[in-house]
């Protein structure tokens, strides 16, 4: 007896899928990013049209945010293998998605949700896999907003004494937007080598200096920890180089880069022309 071939199963696969359609549960959540807050949109089930029938895309929409939304408009795509495509070719279907009301998420215990099904339009062919989703319009409740914006202004208030101490320590730039955190002094003085390099040679000596444990790479820019008193007088010496720590702050609020969360507590030799506002 002749083995199935991998093209004879995605045949066999891809002729149910047409009959019968397909769930759509093993696609993950895709976040919806609005001015107001965040939704997500869960996918339950897709199923191809013909010349004769459009597509259908049934799933849930999710409100995360306390502010509630009217004639709320989604652009939902969807994108996987193709069907008519044995060789695996990867296809997307746009999918705009209109909720008529989906209230804000105001007890925190239960996420309000609104169950949808639409239309689309063709024969997609689509075999979807994954799925991503954008605002495109709506109208907020004003309540909300208005009481969205008065929490808001209670937690930068309540935050504002911490982000004064925050901006007062020093930054950590270097032109680019990384960094590195060399092991010595020595080490530093290595690294400053490499941007004299070119191509593969200045990759090399990269990968080279980190495996050596000469340094680690970092996103910059970052806050640091007070300078010693020992730092700041070899900055004052005219010193080349100083050992810092990585601020460990609220990365992502006022006054914190959002890359202080992966550097957060590494110390090492940066050139003390990378550091200001000490």
């Amino acid at each position: 007896m002749r083995p199935y071939t991998s093209k004879a199963v995605t045949a066999v696969l891809i002729g149910l899928l047409c009959v019968v359609g397909l769930a759509a549960q093993t696609i993950a959540d895709a976040t919806v990013q609005t001015p107001h807050g965040r939704l997500f949109v869960h996918a339950t089930h897709f199923s191809n049209g013909d010349a004769d029938h459009p597509c259908e895309f049934n799933g849930v929409i999710g409100n995360l945010s306390t502010v509630g939304w009217r004639h709320l408009d989604l652009l939902v795509k969807l994108s996987g293998m193709s069907m008519s495509d044995w060789g695996g070719k990867t296809i997307s279907v746009d999918i705009p998605v209109r909720i008529d009301v989906i209230a804000g998420n105001v007890i925190q215990i239960a996420v309000e949700s609104v169950e949808f099904s639409v239309k689309c339009d063709g024969s997609s062919h689509l075999v979807p896999s994954q799925m991503t989703a954008r605002f495109v319009n709506g109208i907020p409740d004003k309540n909300d907003v208005d009481h969205q914006t008065i929490e808001l202004r209670k937690v930068e208030d309540a935050l504002a004494p911490y982000n004064a101490e925050v901006a007062k320590l020093p930054i950590l730039k270097t032109g680019s937007s990384v960094g590195i955190l060399a092991s010595d002094q020595k080490c530093a003085q290595e690294f400053q080598q490499v941007p004299l390099m070119e191509g593969v040679e200045k990759r090399k000596r990269i990968a080279e200096l980190v495996q050596y444990e000469c340094g680690s790479i970092i996103d910059v820019p970052v806050r640091l920890v007070a300078l010693s008193t020992e730092e700041i007088e070899r900055l004052m010496d005219g010193a080349a180089y100083i050992k810092v720590t990585v601020a460990d702050c609220a990365s992502g609020l006022k006054n914190c880069p959002v890359a202080n969360e992966k550097a957060k507590g590494k110390t090492g030799w940066v050139p003390a022309k990378w550091v200001t506002n000490y």
